[in-house]
Protein backbone atom coordinates (compact mmCIF):
# COMPACT_ATOMS: atom_id res chain seq x y z
CA UNK A 1 0.00 0.00 0.00
CA UNK A 2 2.87 2.43 0.55
CA UNK A 3 4.63 1.83 -2.96
CA UNK A 4 3.48 3.97 -5.97
CA UNK A 5 2.57 2.68 -9.39
CA UNK A 6 5.30 0.91 -11.38
CA UNK A 7 7.64 0.92 -8.19
CA UNK A 8 9.65 -2.00 -7.54
CA UNK A 9 9.81 -2.61 -3.45
CA UNK A 10 12.93 -3.09 -1.94
CA UNK A 11 14.61 -7.11 -1.40
CA UNK A 12 15.24 -8.14 1.86
CA UNK A 13 18.91 -7.97 1.23
CA UNK A 14 19.18 -3.99 1.19
CA UNK A 15 18.38 -1.96 4.77
CA UNK A 16 18.77 1.35 5.95
CA UNK A 17 17.16 2.98 2.63
CA UNK A 18 17.05 6.41 2.57
CA UNK A 19 16.36 9.61 -0.54
CA UNK A 20 16.78 12.52 0.15
CA UNK A 21 17.87 16.37 -0.73
CA UNK A 22 21.69 16.96 0.41
CA UNK A 23 22.23 19.16 3.51
CA UNK A 24 19.60 17.50 5.41
CA UNK A 25 18.20 14.07 5.71
CA UNK A 26 15.17 14.89 6.78
CA UNK A 27 14.46 16.82 3.47
CA UNK A 28 12.09 15.18 0.95
CA UNK A 29 13.05 13.96 -2.27
CA UNK A 30 12.11 16.88 -4.31
CA UNK A 31 14.63 18.87 -6.31
CA UNK A 32 14.04 22.48 -7.79
CA UNK A 33 14.18 22.55 -11.58
CA UNK A 34 16.47 26.13 -11.68
CA UNK A 35 18.70 25.09 -8.77
CA UNK A 36 22.06 23.60 -8.82
CA UNK A 37 20.25 20.93 -6.25
CA UNK A 38 21.14 17.39 -5.85
CA UNK A 39 19.74 14.31 -3.95
CA UNK A 40 21.40 11.69 -1.56
CA UNK A 41 21.03 8.15 -2.22
CA UNK A 42 22.00 5.82 1.06
CA UNK A 43 21.56 2.13 1.50
CA UNK A 44 23.26 -1.26 3.15
CA UNK A 45 23.14 -4.20 1.30
CA UNK A 46 23.63 -7.58 3.70
CA UNK A 47 26.69 -9.29 2.36
CA UNK A 48 30.06 -9.85 2.42
CA UNK A 49 31.56 -8.86 -1.14
CA UNK A 50 31.39 -5.48 -2.64
CA UNK A 51 28.91 -4.59 -5.22
CA UNK A 52 28.19 -2.57 -8.33
CA UNK A 53 25.17 -0.91 -9.07
CA UNK A 54 23.70 1.61 -12.08
CA UNK A 55 21.73 3.51 -11.56
CA UNK A 56 18.61 4.69 -14.29
CA UNK A 57 16.31 7.44 -14.06
CA UNK A 58 12.14 7.60 -15.88
CA UNK A 59 9.85 10.27 -15.68
CA UNK A 60 5.75 9.61 -15.09
CA UNK A 61 2.60 11.41 -15.10
CA UNK A 62 0.86 12.66 -11.84
CA UNK A 63 -0.58 9.13 -11.45
CA UNK A 64 2.86 7.37 -11.65
CA UNK A 65 2.31 6.25 -15.44
CA UNK A 66 5.11 6.34 -17.52
CA UNK A 67 5.20 9.47 -19.59
CA UNK A 68 6.91 7.66 -22.26
CA UNK A 69 8.90 10.58 -23.53
CA UNK A 70 12.04 10.41 -24.84
CA UNK A 71 15.60 10.67 -22.21
CA UNK A 72 16.12 13.36 -24.21
CA UNK A 73 13.32 15.75 -22.97
CA UNK A 74 13.86 15.47 -19.29
CA UNK A 75 17.50 14.35 -18.90
CA UNK A 76 20.00 16.99 -20.56
CA UNK A 77 23.08 13.56 -20.65
CA UNK A 78 23.24 10.25 -20.22
CA UNK A 79 19.98 8.57 -18.43
CA UNK A 80 23.13 6.37 -16.42
CA UNK A 81 24.92 6.10 -12.98
CA UNK A 82 27.54 3.51 -11.36
CA UNK A 83 27.87 2.94 -8.16
CA UNK A 84 30.96 1.42 -6.77
CA UNK A 85 33.50 1.28 -3.59
CA UNK A 86 30.64 0.56 -0.61
CA UNK A 87 32.00 1.05 2.55
CA UNK A 88 32.65 -2.57 4.76
CA UNK A 89 31.38 -2.83 8.26
CA UNK A 90 34.26 -4.88 9.61
CA UNK A 91 33.36 -3.91 13.19
CA UNK A 92 30.53 -6.27 13.57
CA UNK A 93 27.81 -9.09 12.61
CA UNK A 94 26.21 -8.86 10.19
CA UNK A 95 28.31 -8.01 7.40
CA UNK A 96 27.05 -5.39 4.69
CA UNK A 97 28.76 -2.72 2.95
CA UNK A 98 27.35 0.88 3.12
CA UNK A 99 26.63 2.65 -0.83
CA UNK A 100 26.24 6.37 -0.52
CA UNK A 101 25.69 8.43 -4.16
CA UNK A 102 24.20 11.61 -5.41
CA UNK A 103 22.05 12.68 -8.66
CA UNK A 104 21.98 14.53 -10.82
CA UNK A 105 25.93 14.29 -11.24
CA UNK A 106 27.62 16.18 -13.71
CA UNK A 107 27.05 14.03 -16.75
CA UNK A 108 23.44 14.05 -15.65
CA UNK A 109 20.84 17.18 -15.54
CA UNK A 110 17.26 16.88 -15.25
CA UNK A 111 15.60 19.17 -17.92
CA UNK A 112 11.52 18.91 -17.38
CA UNK A 113 9.30 18.96 -13.95
CA UNK A 114 7.05 16.34 -12.72
CA UNK A 115 7.24 12.34 -10.93
CA UNK A 116 10.26 10.73 -11.27
CA UNK A 117 11.50 7.62 -10.40
CA UNK A 118 15.40 5.98 -9.62
CA UNK A 119 15.59 2.24 -10.60
CA UNK A 120 18.76 1.00 -9.10
CA UNK A 121 20.09 -2.51 -10.81
CA UNK A 122 23.06 -5.07 -10.22
CA UNK A 123 25.39 -3.76 -12.67
CA UNK A 124 26.92 -7.64 -13.61
CA UNK A 125 23.49 -9.48 -14.01
CA UNK A 126 21.23 -6.22 -15.39
CA UNK A 127 18.54 -6.98 -12.98
CA UNK A 128 16.07 -4.28 -11.66
CA UNK A 129 16.79 -4.54 -7.93
CA UNK A 130 13.97 -1.63 -6.56
CA UNK A 131 12.83 1.48 -7.44
CA UNK A 132 12.44 4.87 -5.35
CA UNK A 133 10.53 7.90 -6.30
CA UNK A 134 11.74 11.77 -6.38
CA UNK A 135 10.25 14.68 -7.66
CA UNK A 136 11.61 17.48 -9.62
CA UNK A 137 9.68 20.51 -9.29
CA UNK A 138 9.26 24.07 -11.29
CA UNK A 139 8.37 25.61 -8.28
CA UNK A 140 5.80 28.51 -10.49
CA UNK A 141 3.60 30.73 -7.84
CA UNK A 142 2.72 30.00 -4.54
CA UNK A 143 1.52 27.01 -2.36
CA UNK A 144 -0.09 27.88 0.71
CA UNK A 145 -1.62 25.05 3.21
CA UNK A 146 -3.45 24.98 6.67
CA UNK A 147 -5.65 22.43 8.74
CA UNK A 148 -8.50 22.56 10.22
CA UNK A 149 -10.28 20.72 13.04
CA UNK A 150 -14.22 20.33 12.60
CA UNK A 151 -15.46 18.61 16.08
CA UNK A 152 -17.98 16.20 16.30
CA UNK A 153 -17.50 15.62 12.65
CA UNK A 154 -16.42 11.71 12.15
CA UNK A 155 -17.50 8.61 13.51
CA UNK A 156 -18.52 9.13 16.91
CA UNK A 157 -18.48 12.62 17.44
CA UNK A 158 -14.88 12.14 16.37
CA UNK A 159 -12.75 15.57 15.42
CA UNK A 160 -11.57 15.48 12.04
CA UNK A 161 -8.93 17.39 10.35
CA UNK A 162 -9.59 19.17 6.84
CA UNK A 163 -6.57 20.08 4.83
CA UNK A 164 -6.58 23.02 2.53
CA UNK A 165 -3.97 24.31 0.04
CA UNK A 166 -4.22 27.33 -1.88
CA UNK A 167 -2.51 28.18 -5.58
CA UNK A 168 -1.91 31.38 -7.00
CA UNK A 169 -0.65 31.44 -9.97
CA UNK A 170 2.42 33.71 -11.20
CA UNK A 171 2.20 36.95 -12.83
CA UNK A 172 3.88 35.69 -16.01
CA UNK A 173 0.25 33.52 -16.28
CA UNK A 174 -2.14 35.75 -17.90
CA UNK A 175 -4.62 33.17 -19.38
CA UNK A 176 -4.35 30.23 -16.54
CA UNK A 177 -6.92 26.78 -18.17
CA UNK A 178 -7.37 24.86 -14.54
CA UNK A 179 -6.44 21.77 -14.80
CA UNK A 180 -5.58 21.85 -11.22
CA UNK A 181 -5.36 18.75 -8.66
CA UNK A 182 -3.72 18.84 -5.14
CA UNK A 183 -2.63 15.69 -3.35
CA UNK A 184 -1.66 15.56 0.27
CA UNK A 185 0.75 12.76 1.23
CA UNK A 186 1.61 11.92 5.29
CA UNK A 187 4.69 10.75 6.09
CA UNK A 188 6.23 10.74 2.72
CA UNK A 189 4.14 7.65 2.02
CA UNK A 190 3.75 8.62 -1.52
CA UNK A 191 1.33 5.03 -2.38
CA UNK A 192 -1.47 6.68 0.40
CA UNK A 193 -1.16 10.04 -1.27
CA UNK A 194 -5.08 11.86 -0.64
CA UNK A 195 -6.64 13.64 -3.65
CA UNK A 196 -8.87 16.61 -3.00
CA UNK A 197 -12.24 16.15 -4.52
CA UNK A 198 -13.21 19.44 -4.33
CA UNK A 199 -12.20 22.81 -5.65
CA UNK A 200 -13.03 26.67 -5.23
CA UNK A 201 -11.73 29.02 -8.16
CA UNK A 202 -13.96 31.72 -7.71
CA UNK A 203 -11.33 34.27 -6.02
CA UNK A 204 -9.63 36.27 -8.11
CA UNK A 205 -5.72 34.89 -8.91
Amino acid sequence: LLLVNHQLAIPQSFKSLQLYRKSNKKNPPVLRLDRNEKLVLEFDELTSVSGQFRLQFEHFDQNWNSSNIPDAWFIDGFNEQIITGGENNALSKPNYFHYKTEFPSAQTKFIASGNYMVHIYDYSSNTKLFSLPFFVSEQLGTITSKTETVYNAGRNGEAVDQLFSEYIYPEIVEFPQFDLSFEFVQNRFWGRSITTKTFDCENQG
